[in-house]
């Protein structure tokens, strides 16, 4: 990893007062379904190379990034606003399916730039930490893997549950390994109001911007935006 500046240096002395991981909530069966259906009708739109881009223009790239390509991919749930910033995470609001959003919304509370990620097996995302000025989420959908958090000389295993909502500190070290037989699925959110730790994440862009549906985009949850949410 590249050497941070001072300000991202305090980014992450701030950052890291968070909890190092706490649970969140629990997704709803029909959420976790219709999140898997959306990630098979979509995997061939692959965002992996834009991610490793935006790491590489924060200076925080992954190591072995031929590696990763070969082992993990992400699709979007949510993409740029009209005349946002591809760069900018908070500019990630417009929802392939607005319920299915607003689904999540319900147990995660509001986030950026949702997006599904799929880690092969005997796949690893090797130790990193993540922009400190996000704060992270993530549900483990299908599958099964072990999430690790280097916190200071504590080595910890989050014990992440199938449907369990978490947040995990990614300004600390951590890493993911799939040892298992099975393609691990997992939801990775970027939340906007973290729960009573700070006013707000997400900070370096302008605020969302309002949307609307597209109609033409179908819905993963059979229904239309304005009947809510399933449960």
């Amino acid at each position: 990893m590249s050497a941070l500046s001072r300000s991202q240096l305090r980014q992450l002395s701030q950052a890291r007062k968070r909890p190092a991981f706490e649970r969140l909530g629990v997704l709803p069966r029909s959420v976790i379904a219709a999140l898997l259906r959306f990630w098979e009708e979509n995997k061939q739109n692959n965002a992996l190379s834009d991610m490793m881009e935006e790491r590489a223009r924060l200076g925080l790239p992954l190591e072995n990034a031929a590696y990763l390509s070969e082992h993990y991919s992400q699709v979007l749930l949510q993409t740029p606003a009209l005349g946002g910033d591809p760069s900018c995470a908070e500019d990630y609001v417009v929802p392939s399916d607005a319920a299915l959003v607003s689904a999540i919304q319900d147990i995660a509370g509001p986030f950026t730039k949702a997006r599904l990620s799929a880690l092969r097996p005997g796949g690893t995302i090797a130790e990193h930490i993540d922009d400190p000025t996000q704060t992270r989420s993530l549900a483990l959908l299908d599958g099964d893997h072990e999430f690790w958090i280097r916190t200071g000389s504590s080595l910890e295993r989050v014990p992440m549950r199938r449907g369990e909502v978490w947040f995990v500190n990614t300004a600390w070290p951590h890493w993911v390994v799939n040892p298992f037989d099975r393609v691990r699925m997992a939801l990775l959110l970027n939340l906007t109001s973290p729960g009573g730790w700070e006013k707000g994440a997400d900070t370096r862009c302008d605020q969302p911007r309002k949307h609307q549906r597209d109609p033409d985009i179908p819905n993963v949850l059979g229904r239309s935006s304005s009947h809510g949410h399933t449960s």
